[in-house]
């Protein structure tokens, strides 16, 4: 997180800092202006999934993908809309 400190410079913080869940992916909701982070719960191929909403006290919300990944490029999109889905629905559910 960047705060402004001063007419020229900025204080730069950390938001999430977990070892044991990484943030992999980050989605951007221009509408409600917030950013969000992803990751894997165990591994990639298991379901389950989290996010973090990026603000000063952020909380790991799970929730699980619904659609298969296709092995290929478009496995980022998916993971992306996915991570969408569960940050518009109330409690990621």
């Amino acid at each position: 997180m960047v705060t402004a400190k001063g007419d020229k410079e900025v204080e730069v913080s950390a938001v999430w800092i977990d070892p044991r869940r990484k943030i992999v992916g980050v989605v951007q909701d221009p509408a409600n202006d917030a950013v969000y982070g992803w990751g894997f719960v165990a591994d990639r191929a298991a379901p389950e999934r989290f996010y973090v909403k990026f603000e000063p006290k952020s909380v790991a919300v799970a929730y699980t993908r619904t659609v298969p990944l296709w092995v290929d490029r478009s496995d980022a999109y998916l993971e992306s809309y996915e991570c969408a889905r569960a940050f518009r629905k109330p409690n990621g559910k």
